[in-house]
């Protein structure tokens, strides 16, 4: 059976920040490298906190060639996007960086998933009327991601404020939703 290495690009979501269990990429890596019908199998958490689109964009390539070999499968999951909301990058401009992203992973492989943004807790008054815009670049990524042939996996009705102790990460009851969420999704490329 092939190798296969499993990337997961992102943010301070993918890291797994506000857990002390791990978010979901721990997740998947309990899950895979142990799962003998997967294979032989290494899951990298490449997540890194207040990442924007653009910044993963940059690293990606360079972070996968020094993770793979030309003989091993490559899965590549990206999950990025909520710091651009934040930020408020321009919408133009976060779409253009999410297609780059997106371009840039399929020159790498064929096998490319994007986990959608999370909604937000807006009862927070730093987070007030933030899921409009979020919901506005969700959308952007899940059209990017049709018009490449990536599949994108939405995750906006996935957590509940409860699920989210400080507004934007989950705690490990959230986590463990985005990994059910998730993980159906990769062992169909299995």
């Amino acid at each position: 059976m092939q190798y296969t290495n499993i990337l997961c690009f992102g943010d301070s979501i993918t890291r797994g920040s506000g857990s002390n269990c791990g978010g979901w990429v721990q997740r998947l890596r309990l899950e895979f490298e142990g799962d003998k019908d997967a294979g032989a199998c290494a899951v990298y958490n490449l997540g890194i906190m207040g990442e924007i689109v653009s910044e993963t964009a940059g690293r990606i390539d360079w972070e996968a060639r020094r993770r793979i070999d030309k003989d091993e499968r490559l899965i590549l999951v990206l999950a990025v996007g909520i710091n651009d909301v934040y930020h408020k990058t321009p919408i133009n401009k976060f779409e253009h960086d999410v297609v780059t992203l997106i371009n840039t992973a399929r020159t790498l492989t064929k096998h490319v998933v994007y986990v959608g943004l999370t909604a937000v807790d807006e009862t927070l008054p730093m987070f007030k009327n933030f899921n409009t815009r979020a919901k506005e670049y969700d959308s952007a990524i899940a059209r990017a991601c049709k018009m490449n042939g990536v599949l994108y996996i939405p995750m906006f009705d996935v957590l509940q404020p409860h699920d989210m102790p400080d507004g934007i990460h989950p705690n490990t009851k959230g986590y463990q939703k985005m990994y059910e969420r998730i993980l159906p999704n990769l062992k169909g490329i299995f």
